[in-house]
């Protein structure tokens, strides 16, 4: 092997040996609010937002890339209608799911932002009423990719504030469904 080649092997070695150096897991919570994208056509009332949290933990290989899982509440949303056989008819969807993701991260000093790009298995179900017919409910689970935007800042050693936008894809009787959820969280590094 040649001076230059050996060098290069060693100079390579020391980048891959300061990154192991610098990752580090860490775990954490975010709540914030869900808007979920539905067709309330013909509803009397549509109530689209509802609370919503996460709870993550991840894997920072080097300071620009990290692997994420979380589970999440997706919160809920409501519709009301009324109908001249049915009578009133109420309905709540509630979405909640687990998802894995890649994290490109952009440190600057204790700060950072970041793009995350996962696949997102999210489960809605609907709870309906109705006056004349009693109530019902259905659930459908689907896998889709989702994507996601973020901040973060160290405010205490070990302990990072977070804010995250991420969008999520679903299907729910053949309709078309995606949540956007923001949460404002921390997570502890270990």
């Amino acid at each position: 092997m040649s001076h230059h080649s050996q060098r290069l092997v060693v100079a390579l070695a020391a980048a891959t040996l300061a990154g192991l150096a610098s990752a580090q897991g860490y775990a954490g919570f975010g709540i914030g609010q869900s808007r979920a994208k539905l067709d309330c056509t013909g509803a009397d009332t549509c109530d689209k937002t509802g609370n919503a949290f996460r709870l993550y933990g991840g894997y920072q290989f080097t300071p620009h890339l990290a692997l994420e899982a979380a589970y999440y509440d997706q919160g809920k949303a409501r519709v009301t209608a009324s109908d001249s056989e049915l009578g009133s008819v109420g309905g709540d969807f509630k979405g909640q799911g687990i998802g894995l993701w890649g994290v490109l991260i952009a440190p600057m000093e204790a700060a950072s932002v970041y793009a995350k790009l996962g696949v997102v298995s999210s489960r809605i179900k609907l709870d309906a009423s109705s006056s004349v017919l009693g109530s019902a409910s259905a659930s459908e689970r689907h896998t889709r990719g989702a994507l996601g935007l973020g901040a973060s800042y160290e405010f205490a050693p070990k302990w990072v504030a977070r804010l995250d936008y991420e969008r999520f894809r679903a299907r729910f009787m053949d309709e078309k469904v995606s949540v956007d959820l923001v949460t404002l969280g921390a997570h502890y590094r270990f």
